[in-house]
């Protein structure tokens, strides 16, 4: 569920990514989230802010960095470089 909160910040931003990408939060691997970390995606999901969801996307553990891990289906796991915005 998380990494679908991340995903859909990103995309409301600009990103488009594919069900398979992750950085941050939305990383590949499922662990446990800390309670900082739990309010933070909740707060993310719950947000009816206009302004909210550019002030939670600038936070670094759901902000889209220029690399990410990329887990498809066909190329398996590979770093990807996305283009400057």
């Amino acid at each position: 569920m998380r990494r679908n909160v991340v995903l859909d910040l990103a995309a409301r931003h600009g990103t488009e990514p594919l069900p398979w990408d992750g950085w941050g939060l939305a990383t590949l691997a499922d662990g446990p989230l800390t309670g900082d970390e739990q309010a933070l995606i909740d707060a993310v999901a719950a947000t009816d802010d206009p302004a909210g969801p550019d002030r939670l996307h600038r936070d670094p553990r759901l902000a889209v960095p220029r690399e990410i891990m990329s887990l498809s289906p066909f190329l398996g796991l590979r770093k990807v470089t996305l283009p400057r915005r």
